[in-house]
C-alpha cells in the first residue's frame, strides 16, 4: 500500500482542527507551537490521525468496493484456488483492521500526552503571571 503524505495545507487544517476541538485560543496556540516537545507530539498526532483515515478508507473499499468474486478470472479458478484467494483477501482485510487498531491505540496515547503537555503549560503560565 502506498503511504500517502499530508500536504502542508492538510497539515495546517488538521492543526487548526485539533486546537478548535480542544477549545484553545490563538494566543495559547502560538505559545504551544513554539514548544519543541509539543510541536513534535502534535505532528505525530496529525500523522496518526491521517493514517487512521487511510486505513479506514482501505477497509471500507475492501468491504464495500467491487466484489473480487464477481471478476471473471476469479470465476475461472478451481474451488481450491478460490479458497486460497478467499483466505488471502480475508488475511489482508484482517491485517488492515489490525493496523488500524494499533494506530488508534497510539493515537489515544498521543492525545493523552498532548493533553498533559497543554495542562502543564497552562498551569506553569498561570503560576508565573
Amino acid at each position: 500500500m502506498n503511504k500517502k503524505r499530508f500536504t502542508d495545507f492538510e497539515k495546517e487544517m488538521k492543526t487548526r482542527e485539533y486546537f478548535c476541538e480542544k477549545n484553545i485560543d490563538s494566543n495559547l496556540r502560538e505559545q504551544l507551537l513554539i514548544q519543541p516537545n509539543f510541536k513534535k507530539l502534535l505532528d505525530k498526532r496529525i500523522e496518526l490521525d491521517f493514517n487512521s483515515i487511510v486505513w479506514r478508507e482501505s477497509i471500507d473499499s475492501f468491504e464495500n468496493g467491487l466484489n473480487y468474486k464477481e471478476f471473471s478470472k476469479y470465476k475461472e479458478l478451481s474451488n481450491e484456488e478460490k479458497k486460497g484467494v478467499d483466505e488471502l483477501v480475508l488475511s489482508g482485510l484482517n491485517s488492515l483492521k489490525e493496523k488500524l487498531n494499533l494506530n488508534e491505540n497510539k493515537l489515544i496515547k498521543t492525545d493523552a500526552e498532548l493533553d498533559k503537555l497543554i495542562s502543564d503549560f497552562i498551569e506553569n503560565n498561570s503560576r508565573t503571571k
